[in-house]
Formats: structure tokens, C-alpha cells, sequence
């Protein structure tokens, strides 16, 4: 393990985060780290992903988890129960985000500003699956290519 990295066991998110792309780990940990709520970070499994940083749940302190959704969890290719790397990630702003819809869905240019919209503020990294939800339904997408490459937020 490098510096400025640690090692944490998976564990599931809670319902309130599912989607959120949110990584929860300790308050102790992110100081390690150098970074605080809201900033990137790169969790690192059997495939490279980013997620945002969140303080954990006062009961999890000190256990060395960090609770990720079943999105990320997929894009990490892990389980819980699995150990993962998490570090600091360095980002660009996305100035192009290709998705490939993985759901049904009959793309209009409103439905394009929409999943614009949802994906403001998020990290994400080529060959990541994201989900939108839209009022019926929750749409995969998959992150086929981002300029520049690696990992990228989506800003407004």
C-alpha cells in the first residue's frame, strides 16, 4: 500500500445514498488522505472507478469500511465483504462524455438535457455504468469514452 492510500473493507450503502455515488468512510481516514466531504476519490478494486467522499455514520467509525452503492461497487468490480484501495483521485473537468443507454429508452433532445442535468457534479471514468432515474423507470448507461481520459466530473 502506498502513501496517501488505505485499504478498507467493502460494505453496502444505505438506501438514502443509492445513486448519490457517495464512498462513506471515516472522518479519520479523509484527513489521512488529505481530502474532505465532497471531493473525489479513486476506489480501486478489480477495476479503477471514482466516487464522491463522505463522512461515515457515527457507528462506523473506526472499523475501516467504506459503504458504496451497488453501482460503484460494479464499476469497482467488487463485492462487500471485499477489500478495495482508496486514494485521492486527480480529475479534469469533462469537456465530452460518450454514454451507451443499456436500458430501453428513445433518446430525444430532452431526455439528453435531462441526463445532462442528473450528471452535473459527478465523477465518473471510462467504462463505468451509471444509472439516471427517470419517472418510471431507472435507466443504465455506460461511460464508453470521456476527453480528456481518465477520471472526469461533469461540470455545468
Amino acid at each position: 500500500m502506498g502513501v496517501g492510500e488505505v485499504v478498507l473493507r467493502v460494505v453496502d450503502a444505505r438506501e438514502k445514498d443509492y445513486g448519490s455515488f457517495k464512498a462513506r468512510f471515516d472522518i479519520d481516514v479523509m484527513k489521512k488522505l488529505g481530502i474532505g466531504p465532497g471531493d473525489v476519490v479513486e476506489i480501486v478494486g478489480r477495476r479503477r472507478t471514482v466516487a464522491i467522499a463522505w463522512p461515515s455514520y457515527p457507528e462506523d467509525e473506526g472499523k475501516g469500511i467504506v459503504r458504496l452503492d451497488s453501482v460503484v461497487r460494479g464499476n469497482a468490480g467488487v463485492e462487500i465483504g471485499d477489500k478495495v484501495v482508496v486514494r485521492k483521485a486527480s480529475f479534469s473537468e469533462a469537456k465530452t462524455v460518450v454514454l451507451t443507454p443499456l436500458s430501453e429508452i428513445t433518446i430525444t433532445d430532452a431526455v439528453v438535457d435531462y441526463v445532462k442535468r442528473r450528471l452535473i457534479d459527478i465523477p465518473l471514468i471510462s467504462g463505468d455504468k451509471i444509472h439516471v432515474p427517470f419517472v418510471n423507470k431507472q435507466v443504465f448507461f455506460k461511460v464508453e469514452f470521456t476527453f480528456p481520459q481518465g477520471a472526469v466530473v461533469i461540470t455545468p
